[in-house]
């Protein structure tokens, strides 16, 4: 049944489920990291994501929702240095490829080693870190046939709903009244999570919703994009070595360039997705819930 909601008739069963589900799909990919450590630690992120997607979805209808999502949050905590790790080596592919074409060999290559240098202790501990985290899933595993949510049909669901697209709406006019990469990152987030509320939900009259999620999802890949790059540049201000000075700066100009029009797409999505307020929004796929057989 996949990532959704299959029926409204029982909007706990469906979200145990789906957590179950992720749960086994994350263990399973630990289990593959002998022959593929960086896709275990992208798809194990993945699925902890969802789950806590799920989890926010019944957020007021659930007692120990905070718990819960302290649990999955805490255990992917532990592999974000890893996959943070994995994407500066993609931007940095990205950027000598795009930006540094003209520059000195030795100064790609003293770029490299700096970059090795910072990334290689985080690296190496890969094998504990999914290690820890299989034993955490497992155990989070046992816990999930008790939970129990308070109340029946939409109800269920709405607050959830509701906390999650303001949030993600807020974000959007933090961003423009402030482009920072700590708000852009906030911002990321809040959508990340709309995303998953739109997949849940579907069902509930698929051809709009997944047209929706498409357009969140595109909005949060803009933005991730956004972040790599923040992140990669914060690498290079640590680099002072001036004589990478003139590569570095040709990197950077070429960044501000695809980061401006990231941003700027980035926008004009948000203001079409997040345009009504949260009411009429959660009114809106009341009314949607309502006529789904």
């Amino acid at each position: 049944m996949g990532y959704r909601l299959a029926s409204k008739a029982s909007v706990g069963d469906g979200v145990r489920r789906i957590v179950l589900q992720e749960i086994g799909l994350a263990i399973d990919k630990l289990d593959e990291h002998d022959t593929h450590p960086e896709k275990s630690v992208h798809e194990v992120r993945k699925h902890c994501k969802k789950i806590r997607g799920a989890l926010r979805l019944v957020r007021c209808s659930f007692d120990d929702y905070r718990n819960e999502n302290a649990r999955f949050r805490d255990l992917t905590r532990k592999l974000s240095p890893l996959r943070d790790a994995q994407i500066l080596h993609d931007t940095h592919r990205y950027f000598v490829e795009h930006a540094a074409k003209g520059a000195a060999q030795a100064s790609i290559s003293t770029l490299n080693e700096a970059l090795e240098s910072y990334t290689g202790p985080i690296l190496a501990n890969w094998v504990e870190e999914l290690d820890w985290i299989r034993v955490g899933l497992a155990a989070a595993r046992e816990h999930v046939d008790k939970w129990s949510t308070a109340g029946t049909g939409f109800d269920t669901i709405a607050g959830g709903l509701q906390v999650t697209y303001r949030r993600a709406r807020k974000g959007l006019l933090r961003s423009q009244e402030k482009i920072d990469d700590d708000t852009l990152h906030d911002w990321r987030k809040r959508v990340k999570y709309h995303w998953y509320h739109m997949r849940l939900l579907a069902n509930a009259w698929p051809r709009i919703i997944k047209a929706r999620a498409g357009a969140a999802d595109h909005l949060s890949g803009l933005l991730g994009d956004d972040h790599d790059i923040a992140a990669y540049l914060s690498f290079l201000h640590r680099t002072n070595d001036i004589a990478l000075a003139n590569t570095i700066n040709a990197i950077h100009l070429c960044a501000d360039r695809r980061r401006m029009a990231l941003q700027e797409e980035s926008f004009t999505i948000g203001m079409r997705l997040f345009a009504e307020k949260p009411k009429r929004f959660v009114e809106r796929f009341a009314a949607y819930w309502n006529v789904w057989g």
